[in-house]
């Protein structure tokens, strides 16, 4: 298989480069909408003399399902696994060194715990 030449590297990535930023101000509007239907804010088109309820179903079943993702993260399972690269003992104990490791980091960090949980929040909420 032939080589990517530098030109041919910076081409694509100056390509993603002007994807990433057209599709950010797209992003951004769709990601605005969202929360404002988590907090659930008036729509704007509200009559006089109308109901002026608004459901709050985004932010219940985004709050209800919070408990059961977080527990897939930091449930009692390893929340990463390292694989060896081959059968070699010392791959192998490296992989396993590795995995409690980071394991370890996630799980006695400061703060850890609201780490995963507003990152996992903000993911189920977009």
């Amino acid at each position: 298989m032939p080589k990517m030449t530098e030109h041919e590297l910076l081409a694509i990535v100056g390509e993603a480069e002007r994807d990433a930023i057209s599709y950010n101000g797209q992003f951004l509007e769709e990601n605005q909408e969202l929360l404002e239907y988590y907090h659930s804010e008036p729509f704007g088109d509200e009559q006089e003399g109308q109901s002026q309820v608004v459901s709050t179903d985004v932010q219940d079943l985004v709050e209800s399902d919070m408990p059961a993702l977080v527990r897939v993260f930091l449930g009692a399972q390893d929340v990463i696994t390292f694989e060896p690269q081959s059968a070699n003992p010392q791959d192998e104990a490296e992989a396993e060194e590795k995995t409690k490791y980071i394991n370890w980091i996630i799980r006695n960090q400061e703060d850890s715990y609201k780490i995963l949980h507003d990152w996992i929040k903000d993911a189920d909420m977009q």
